[in-house]
């Protein structure tokens, strides 16, 4: 397949999947305050010290952001690995009897 002939909608999700692959590993680095960490008075606007503002709690919302694209990828490649045990489940018949077989 060449690169000219991927749509552009395919290359937009796969920007945004980098983007969040991007924020996920380098969540640390890139958020300016902790995940729940409590910054600030509730609802406070965008700008200044946060840049998406804050929550009822007073939590920075861009850090929230940050730090939810890294279990959102968490969760999405613990589903990916069960559902490659299902698919090897169910289609392999020797798969569960070589896994399940008494020893002794």
């Amino acid at each position: 397949m060449r690169l000219r002939s991927i749509p552009l909608s395919a290359w937009i999700g796969i920007l945004g999947i980098a983007i969040a692959i991007f924020a996920a590993i380098f969540a640390d680095f890139i958020a300016p305050y902790g995940e729940g960490e409590i910054v600030g008075d509730i609802w406070l606007p965008m700008g200044g010290d946060f840049l998406l503002g804050t929550d009822n709690s007073g939590r920075d919302i861009a850090a929230q952001i940050f730090y939810g694209a890294r279990i959102s990828l968490h969760h999405d490649q613990r589903r990916a690995g069960g559902q490659h045990f299902v698919f090897l489940a169910r289609h392999d018949p020797e798969f569960y009897r070589r896994r399940h077989r008494r020893r002794g």
